[in-house]
């Protein structure tokens, strides 16, 4: 596997907790000291949770718990890119309720947001 999978592996944990963190610093650390920024390594996998969404979108509870305990590590670390969070926040506003017709918030404003997000990487 490569490392963004890995550390979304990691990241499908039910909840962060101590030992979590423990862990997935100790990925993070390894990647950091090979080289990686901290802060592109957060944003990359904020990214592939978003993508992954994107791809399977009746897999959001996945997605959502990935993206929330990325945030756990970020905040803990205060590495706070703007992409991970404007991913992160996208991913927040579907966890409200659902929406009209039946459709969930995370159909109505999760994948919009990060349909924006992705498109605009490709167009820098």
């Amino acid at each position: 596997l490569d490392q963004l999978t890995k550390l979304y592996t990691l990241c499908l944990a039910p909840q962060p907790t101590i030992e979590w963190l423990n862990a997935f610093s100790s990925r993070m650390n390894v990647m950091i000291a090979a080289g990686a920024r901290a802060e592109e390594l957060v944003d990359a996998l904020a990214l592939y949770i978003a993508q992954g969404y994107l791809h399977h979108p009746d897999q959001f509870a996945e997605n959502d718990r990935a993206i929330n305990n990325l945030a756990a590590y970020a905040i803990q670390n205060n590495i706070l890119p703007a992409l991970f969070w404007a991913i992160y926040l996208a991913f927040d506003v579907g966890e409200i309720g659902s929406g009209q017709d039946g459709m969930s918030s995370a159909e109505i404003h999760t994948r919009p947001a990060l349909r924006r997000i992705v498109d605009s990487l490709k167009n820098q």
